[in-house]
């Protein structure tokens, strides 16, 4: 079949939305924020520039703090060693209540008292931000003095979504919703569909991360229909991770089985959550073989192992990777990566940037395996020389792998219909 196949319509899904939202794509879910509302902040302290010398050997040993209105604890960078422009990249989970962050800048002193060379501010306006650049306010009476007469600056990612207390507290009188103290986390139908929304808080000491799962209670729809996550437009770098067993269910929730589940693990705050999608898709088959059609068109024959493969495979579209024995068979759709492993064999296959854009997806499945996994980037990485942004894996096969038991497929996306995430739960 020929891939010139028009892009997918974007769809107005026709599904309510309890307790009471619009039937359209761009309508958030009111709920009005509380005064003693809690959130959990995600803060990565990237980077500073342009910092003063300030000490007596004309240097600085600086660090960060921050302090977050609601909590006890204060958040601390560790010491880069006489560095004016030092690079931190650490990341910091607090739970707080609304307000303007305080953000200070120390000069460490093994000897001396500790100077406080500037302060910075965080405003409820700033969220979220990525890699925003807050301009470091300089205590002259300490004897900072700007760095080559530049503006001392620090970039700060920062994001925050409601607290699970906080959250159960607005959402309480909805129906069919499902809430777990034990492990702090809700799931909310989307009424329509045989979808549900599962966020979980994770703890890191006393902050909280967010899981999102999009969880899939009917086996026809999880077999006929790919749901996901989405972002419109792609804001930052991510994976959306989809799994699917069309013979036994994954997980129970309650009294439901859940045949496919699509997560975002440790969501990161500071993106957009305006952009972020629930999504599911009709699909129609593009591309239907089996590996040994791609491979014997190669010349591969019987059963190889890496060695033997490099020395009889032919084709300037075969890639050959001797530090992780993988071999990667490259045609229009993306790259089918072949891993020899010393235990069992994995098998994947990658999707273009070109052909995602186009609204295809792959699939791979085995006669004996029915369960099968799906990454989605949110930008792309390189594969072979290849800018892909999909993978479908099938892990852990044991041998011999016959070729002949494994399927690809690619799948056109002919119908999307979306539904924006905050439409569906208050996180905000």
């Amino acid at each position: 079949m020929s891939g010139e196949t028009e892009g997918a319509t974007m769809t107005t899904a026709s599904v309510v939305v309890e307790p009471a939202v619009a039937t359209t794509t761009t309508t958030t879910t009111t709920v009005p924020a509380a005064d003693d509302d809690e959130y959990c902040y995600t803060f990565k302290v990237h980077s500073a520039s342009n910092l003063p010398k300030v000490d007596i050997f004309g240097s600085i040993d600086p660090y960060v703090k921050l302090n977050i209105p609601g909590c006890r604890q204060t958040f601390m960078t560790r010491i880069a060693e006489k560095n004016t422009e030092p690079v931190w990249r650490q990341i910091f989970f607090a739970l707080g209540t609304i307000g303007e962050i305080r953000g200070e800048v120390w000069d460490h002193n093994v000897v001396a008292r500790e100077k406080l060379v500037g302060v910075f501010s965080i405003k409820k306006e700033d969220f979220p931000c990525i890699k925003k650049n807050f301009v470091v306010d300089l205590i002259r009476g300490n004897g900072a003095t700007p760095h080559l007469g530049q503006p001392s600056e620090v970039s700060i990612s920062a994001g925050r979504i409601i607290s699970f207390n906080s959250l159960k507290k607005r959402i309480q009188a909805w129906p069919g919703i499902t809430v777990d103290d034990a492990t702090e986390s809700v799931v909310v139908p989307i009424t329509g569909t045989p979808l549900l929304l599962s966020v979980v808080y994770e703890r890191h000491g006393s902050g909280r991360s967010v899981d999102l799962r999009l969880l899939e209670t009917n086996k026809g729809f999880a077999s006929g229909v790919i749901a996901r996550f989405n972002f419109h437009p792609k804001p930052f770098k991510h994976v959306i991770r989809r799994q699917t067993d069309e013979s036994a269910p994954i997980v129970e929730v309650g009294s439901q089985s859940i045949w496919a589940q699509s997560k975002l693990w440790n969501l990161p705050a500071w993106g957009p959550l305006t952009s972020l999608f629930v999504e599911w898709s009709l699909t129609d088959e593009v591309l239907n073989t089996t590996l040994a059609d791609l491979t014997k068109a190669r010349g591969w024959k019987g059963a190889l192992n890496y060695e033997q493969a490099k020395a009889v495979l032919q084709g300037d579209d075969i890639v050959f990777d001797d530090a992780k024995s993988m071999i990667f068979l490259k045609n229009e759709w993306g790259c089918y990566q072949i891993d020899y492993d010393e235990f069992n064999a994995d098998q994947s296959w990658f999707l273009s940037k070109e052909q995602l854009e186009r609204d295809m997806i792959v699939d791979i499945t085995h006669k004996a395996s029915t369960k099968r996994t799906f990454k989605f980037f949110t930008t792309p990485i390189t594969v072979a020389g290849m800018e892909v942004m999909q993978r479908a894996s099938l892990d852990d096969l044991a041998y011999p792998v016959a070729h002949r038991n494994i399927r690809v497929k690619v799948l056109h996306l002919k119908e999307r219909h979306p539904v924006p995430v905050l439409a569906i739960i208050p996180l905000l």
